[in-house]
């Protein structure tokens, strides 16, 4: 079987679940799904960035990252929340990793990606699960979601169709600018047919500036992620989703994407 049907079928057994999740649970179970997948992209993130003797570290990357997410989300209940996890992630890692190898030099190094890795992961995935407790979030999380999705297959049809242009040699070879205009297209494509059907009171102009910014940073997002696997010579971040990779090669847009989408919903 191609890569391409593991990656059609592995899609069509997850997006009903988590489509349901999104539309029908409480915005609780939706922020407590963001934060286990933090934890689990966590995870992921220390098997790339650290090296075998700092491995019994990997599950404090992993709680951390649940930890920030958390924190992120109860910002609607308790608002100094995020400020205690800023004031205090970095020096926790720190004062841990003082003791974790003798070569200081390499200890200030994992402390230093745990700490950055951490707040990245946990902050993101904080936003994703934040996004619905706010007014018709879970239309905007899904217009979020959809986007995403629309981006990846313009990209991938406008790339094969008609991609000249390198998009980035050394990150992604693969992609074009050909490819780059298509995946813009199809996230303009679902901010409209949203604001049109779903989201209450969001105009035709903001929606549309809405998709564009939303088509470029998912492909920024995406850019990321191939920048930090290849800075750790890895081919994927994990191997959880068939075709697909881990969490953080699958969610790489929508965590970048997520902040994005929660400003445009607070400025409104």
């Amino acid at each position: 079987m191609s890569n391409l049907a593991i990656r059609i079928i592995a899609a069509l057994v997850i997006i009903p679940p988590v489509l349901a999740l999104v539309i029908f649970a409480d915005p609780v179970y939706i922020a407590a799904a963001s934060a286990i997948l933090a934890g689990m992209a966590g995870y992921e993130f220390t098997n790339m960035a650290f090296e075998p003797e700092y491995g019994k570290y990997k599950f404090l990357v992993s709680s951390l990252s649940t930890v920030i997410a958390c924190t992120v989300c109860m910002i609607v209940k308790v608002p100094l929340a995020p400020m205690v996890v800023l004031m205090t992630i970095a020096p926790l890692n720190f004062l841990l990793f003082m003791f974790a190898h003798k070569d200081l030099k390499k200890s200030v190094v994992h402390a230093s990606m745990a700490t950055a890795g951490s707040l990245y992961i946990g902050g993101l995935f904080g936003a994703m699960g934040l996004i619905t407790f706010y007014d018709q979030g879970r239309w905007w999380f899904l217009l979020l979601m959809t986007a995403v999705i629309l981006n990846d297959t313009f990209a991938y049809t406008f790339g094969k169709l008609f991609g000249k242009h390198k998009l980035h040699k050394v990150l992604s070879p693969n992609k074009t600018w050909e490819g780059s205009f298509g995946g813009i297209l199809g996230s303009v494509t679902c901010a409209v047919v949203m604001q049109q059907f779903f989201i209450e009171g969001l105009e035709l102009l903001p929606a549309v500036i809405l998709g564009i910014i939303l088509g470029v940073v998912s492909q920024v997002g995406d850019l990321m992620e191939s920048f930090l696997k290849r800075s750790f010579n890895v081919k994927d971040a994990g191997k959880l989703i068939p075709g697909h990779g881990g969490i953080l090669d699958r969610c790489d847009a929508l965590m970048l994407g997520a902040p994005l989408v929660l400003l445009f919903i607070l400025l409104r």
